[in-house]
C-alpha cells in the first residue's frame, strides 16, 4: 500500500486493466503506521460501498486492529505482511471470526520452523538468544514459534536480561557480555517494523558482535540498513528467512519485468504485496458482477488459485497460504552494488548479475 502524506483515501482509474470489461478503481488509503489510524482509514473503506476488497495492512499488530472493522462490514482484507500466528487459526484470540480475513504471506510459524531447522542441522547450532519486542505481534509470534520450534529440535533457547530490541537504552556491550558467558550461542534477532529504536539497535548489536556468533534474523533485516554495515567480515554468519528472492524466484518474468521497470530487484515486499493484488484480480475475473460477499466466497474455495510473483497461491480453511514458499538469504560480495554487498539464497555464493 503506497503511502499518502495527509492521510487521505485517493481514488486512482486504472482504464488500461480491465476486469470484465470494467475499468479496475483502486483506492490508495494510508495508515500512517498507528493502529488509530489504521481503524479509521478501515471505517472509511467499509462505508464506501463500491469498495470491494482491501490489500493490507502491512503489520501484524495494525492488521489485528482493523481486522474486526473489515468483518463487521464483510469486506475482505488480504494481507501480504501479516504474520503472526494470532491471524492463523478459524477464530481471533478473543473468540471473534476472521473469515473474510486471508494472507499470502506465510505466517510465523512457517517462518521461525525454517530457521530453526537451519540452525541446527546446518550451522549446528545448540543454544540461541532471542531479541525482540513483546509488545509487538508480529516481533513476539516470531520468538514464541521460533522458541519452540528450535526447543523440539533439542536446541536450548536461552534467556537473558537485555532482550527488548526497542528500548532506547539498549545496552549492545551489556548482552554480548551477558551472551558470552554462555559459550557458543546464535544471536536471533527479531525487530519489529514499527518501532524507530529496535532496527537500529539490531544493527548495533550486529556490528558490536564483530562476526563472532551467528547471528539469525527475520525479514525486517532484509534492507540496505544491514548491507550499509559495509564490512563482510561482520555480516559472514548472518542468516535471514524471508518469503521471496528474485533469484530463486518461481516466476522469473515478474523478476526480469520488475528489473527492467525500476532498474533494480524490488524486495520481498513488492513480491507479496503484487501476490495479493493478483490474488483480488482473479477473484473479481470469475464474477460476472462482483461483491464483497462473492470475494470472499471465491477466495474460501478450495479450488480457487493464482499465480504471483511468489508462485502458485492457494489458500487453506483458515485464510492462510498453502504451501508458502521461504527463502533463507545470506550476504555475499558483489561489487556492482552499492555497498560492495548482496542478498543471495544460502546455496548460493555468486553475486547477481
Amino acid at each position: 500500500m503506497r503511502r499518502n502524506c495527509d492521510g487521505k483515501i485517493v481514488l486512482i482509474d486504472f482504464g488500461a486493466v480491465k476486469q470484465n470489461s470494467i475499468g479496475l478503481r483502486v483506492a490508495i488509503a494510508d495508515d500512517s503506521n498507528k493502529v488509530e489510524e489504521a481503524q479509521q482509514r478501515a471505517k472509511a473503506l467499509a462505508k464506501q460501498r463500491d469498495i470491494l476488497a482491501v490489500v493490507g495492512h502491512y503489520t501484524s499488530t495494525l492488521t489485528l486492529a482493523a481486522l474486526d472493522v473489515y468483518q463487521k462490514n464483510k469486506l475482505v482484507l488480504i494481507s501480504p505482511g501479516a504474520t503472526t500466528e494470532e491471524l492463523s487459526g478459524k477464530k481471533l484470540l478473543s473468540g471473534k471470526p476472521k473469515d473474510f480475513f486471508f494472507r499470502t504471506v506465510p505466517s510465523a510459524e512457517v517462518f521461525s520452523t525454517y530457521l530453526a531447522q537451519y540452525l541446527r542441522q546446518e550451522a549446528g547450532q545448540e543454544k540461541a538468544v532471542v531479541f525482540y519486542n513483546d509488545n509487538s505481534s508480529f516481533s513476539y509470534s516470531l520468538w514464541r514459534e521460533f522458541t519452540k520450534r528450535f526447543t523440539q529440535l533439542e536446541g536450548k533457547v536461552v534467556n537473558i536480561s537485555e532482550y527488548k530490541l526497542y528500548k532506547p537504552n539498549f545496552n549492545v556491550k551489556k548482552v554480548l557480555e551477558e551472551v558470552s558467558q554462555q559459550g557458543e550461542t546464535t544471536l536471533v534477532v527479531l525487530p519489529d517494523a514499527q518501532t524507530n529504536y529496535a532496527l537500529d539497535n539490531a544493527i548495533n548489536l550486529i556490528k558490536a558482535n564483530n562476526g563472532h556468533n551467528w547471528i539469525a534474523g527475520g525479514w525486517t533485516l532484509y534492507n540496505s540498513k544491514t548491507l550499509a554495515i559495509a564490512d563482510l567480515k561482520l555480516l559472514e554468519k548472518l542468516v535471514l528467512v524471508i518469503p521471496w528472492h528474485p533469484l530463486s524466484s518461481p516466476n522469473p518474468d515478474f523478476s526480469k519485468n520488475t528489473q527492467r521497470l525500476w532498474g533494480e530487484a524490488v524486495s520481498p515486499d513488492t513480491a507479496t504485496a503484487y501476490d495479493t493484488t493478483r490474488v483480488l484480480i482473479k477473484a473479481l475475473e470469475t464474477q460476472e458482477k462482483p461483491t464483497r460477499i462473492g470475494i470472499k466466497q471465491t477466495l474460501a474455495d478450495p479450488n480457487f488459485s493464482a499465480d504471483g510473483a511468489t508462485g502458485k497461491i492457494e489458500f487453506d480453511s483458515n485464510g492462510n497460504r498453502d504451501n508458502p514458499p521461504v527463502r533463507l538469504v545470506h550476504i555475499v560480495p558483489c561489487s556492482n552494488q552499492q555497498y560492495g554487498l548482496a542478498f543471495v539464497p544460502i546455496n548460493s555464493s555468486s553475486c547477481p548479475i
